[in-house]
């Protein structure tokens, strides 16, 4: 597992099995700490076989760079037939999504064990 430090973010990557990766993120997830979760994103796209979670769960809001960032990465792994799946059961967060329409964009899922059954992550 590693932690990565970056501004008012923590973002931890764990392997569960071969290519089933879950980045979690706690803290402020924003235009300041985008470009990291981003590096981190790019780093996974290609190595993940099936749904690459991110978990949410401790990220009080996002913004639409945030929103940019996610969405760039499910395009990537959809078009590779993979799932971007987001961890997150804050109405803020999934407030924000719906409003962006991105709902469709993304699996959205309250738990990571609801996460882990997506896609071949389980």
């Amino acid at each position: 597992m590693e932690s990565l430090e970056y501004v008012n973010l923590d973002l931890t990557v764990a392997e569960l099995d071969p290519g089933i990766f879950v980045v979690t993120a706690s803290g402020e997830l924003d235009v300041w700490s985008a470009p990291k979760l981003d590096e981190q994103l790019q780093s996974l796209v290609h190595e993940a076989v099936g749904s690459l979670i991110v978990d949410l769960s401790a990220v009080p809001l996002i913004d639409s760079v945030v929103l940019g960032v996610l969405l760039r990465h499910s395009k990537r792994l959809r078009a590779a037939g993979k799932e971007l799946v987001l961890v997150t059961d804050d109405p803020r967060t999934v407030r924000v999504i719906e409003i962006t329409g991105l709902d469709h964009l993304f699996q959205m899922k309250p738990s990571l064990a609801d996460a882990l059954n997506v896609g071949g992550a389980a």
